[in-house]
């Protein structure tokens, strides 16, 4: 890995973390040197280490705090999105997750953030991530959140594939956390939470007093036409009972997660913030 070494010492060296994270999707894009996905985890690994930064998700009270607030927020502060939450903000988004579930052709623009993908799908599904995973695992009882095997899947341990969470957060999202060394990480929209047994009903985009279109959020693969309400009620039960061996999990490797969700049903020695 001695080709990374340069390029990582100069990506530090950038005391902005949005602006480091810039300089690294620059070199994905356009550098003269092309990197392979072991390379690109090498260059990313630490990249952030001591950072805190706002992770945005799909559930319905991502918006509670209003549009100004969050575009303020997360102007001035590193941004993770996860899936549509990047449309809502996506001049200030710094990184950014998808899966092949409730899945969007994204529109990066001119100011494209670092793009993880992971995807049962062996072909992917997206064509303008930076790394991207294969999921092969898809029964609950080997899911990361039923094993809490949590170290076997870090991305130096597994480079390529990503565990059954079930759940974008669980199979990518903390363990991109953790690999780019967070100190701090403050969830809004997390809230984790199956919402009156109705799987139609359970995204910012698609509840009943939404004033957005669903069309427009979801493409192709929507999970409510998929997806049995009683699976959904026991992914809900192992994803809320895994939440605190992965926040413990998180502090072993110095990073403190915090939740803004009422209706995130973590337990309460879990910090709650309000913005």
């Amino acid at each position: 890995m001695q080709k990374v070494i340069p390029y990582k010492k100069q990506a530090l060296e950038i005391e902005n973390p949005k602006e480091r994270l810039s300089f690294v999707k620059e070199l994905f894009l356009n550098g003269e040197v092309k990197f392979s996905q072991i390379e690109r985890l090498n260059l990313l690994k630490d990249l952030l280490k001591g950072e805190r930064a706002y992770l945005l998700s799909c559930g319905p009270t991502l918006l509670d705090h209003g549009t100004e607030k969050l575009n303020s927020l997360t102007g001035e502060n590193l941004t993770f999105a996860i899936k549509q939450s990047y449309d809502l903000f996506s001049k200030n988004v710094d990184v950014h997750f998808y899966n092949c579930a409730n899945y969007k052709n994204y529109d990066y623009g001119n100011n494209p953030p670092i793009v993880f993908e992971a995807s049962t799908n062996p072909t992917g599904v997206g064509k303008e991530h930076d790394v991207r995973f294969l999921i092969k695992e898809r029964n609950f009882n080997n899911s990361v959140s039923s094993t809490g095997d949590f170290q076997s899947w870090t991305f130096e341990k597994q480079p390529f594939l990503r565990p059954y969470g079930p759940g974008i957060m669980y199979e990518i999202v903390f363990f991109a956390i953790q690999h780019l060394g967070i100190n701090e990480v403050i969830t809004i929209g997390w809230d984790n939470k199956l919402i009156n047994k109705d799987a139609a009903k359970q995204h910012f985009y698609d509840m009943s007093e939404t004033k957005f279109d669903k069309k427009d959020f979801i493409h192709q693969n929507e999970v409510a036409q998929n997806v049995k309400v009683e699976n959904l009620e026991y992914e809900a039960k192992i994803t809320s009972e895994a939440i605190t061996p992965f926040y413990f999990w998180l502090r072993e490797n110095d990073c403190e997660l915090k939740i803004v969700s009422e209706l995130n049903p973590a337990p309460k020695f879990i910090e709650r913030v309000t913005l």
